[in-house]
């Protein structure tokens, strides 16, 4: 597992990616962003310390220089560097703006197959906090959602903030929510959700959320 992370003037959030993760990564290649062939003296000096950390830790630095004010042969030059170092975790903590905005576009171009062999993070300013950013989720949820009722959307809620839970529980939970169903209407709505992909039935009848 390789990490490639868009840099700028602070390395804490590629350490907080490196240790909430807990992988000791394969190489770190870190997408250097300079503007007509100037680089900022400070992510220069953000460098020199991921270096040295990274030296401590035995994992190799990869240094990619991106002209980003050439906006699709940024895009293009950061794709390539995604495609040729799957599977990876993509940092977009910190960089320049432009910067961050290519690499999610590089993402979004990669095939399917290969956006699932990367995890992308960003990270909270100023709190030690990273957020995945799960696109094919997301894409998921937005499309099921056009086709749910309010029903279905109460259910899903309940079992994605439960995690795991049965359909008396669930019951339980949209009374509390003054909504009333029948078992029956009950089974119908999580087979539709199971059929969504949404839910998946596990052991002893209980359903999950599905990631």
């Amino acid at each position: 597992m390789n990490i490639i992370t868009v840099l700028g003037f602070d390395v804490s959030h590629t350490l907080l990616v490196m240790t909430k993760s807990a992988i000791k990564p394969s190489k770190i290649v870190v997408l250097f962003g300079v503007i007509r062939g100037e680089s900022d003296q400070r992510a220069e000096t953000a460098l020199a310390m991921l270096k040295q950390f990274a030296s401590m830790m035995g994992v190799s630095i990869e240094r990619v220089d991106v002209e980003v004010v050439e906006v699709d042969k940024a895009v293009e030059k950061i794709l390539r560097v995604l495609e040729e170092n799957l599977p990876a975790i993509l940092d977009l903590g910190g960089g320049l703006r432009l910067l961050v905005i290519e690499a999610l576009i590089a993402y979004t171009m990669l095939s399917p197959s290969k956006m699932d062999s990367i995890t992308l993070y960003t990270a909270l300013e100023g709190r030690n906090e990273l957020v995945n950013i799960d696109v094919k989720n997301i894409k998921k949820r937005l499309a099921a959602s056009k086709v749910l009722s309010d029903i279905h959307k109460a259910v899903l809620g309940i079992i994605e903030e439960r995690g795991v839970v049965t359909p008396r529980e669930i019951l339980s939970k949209l009374q509390e929510k003054g909504v009333t169903i029948t078992k029956q209407h009950l089974a119908k709505v999580l087979a539709k959700l199971v059929n969504l992909g949404l839910v998946e039935k596990v052991e002893r009848g209980r359903y999950k959320y599905k990631l």
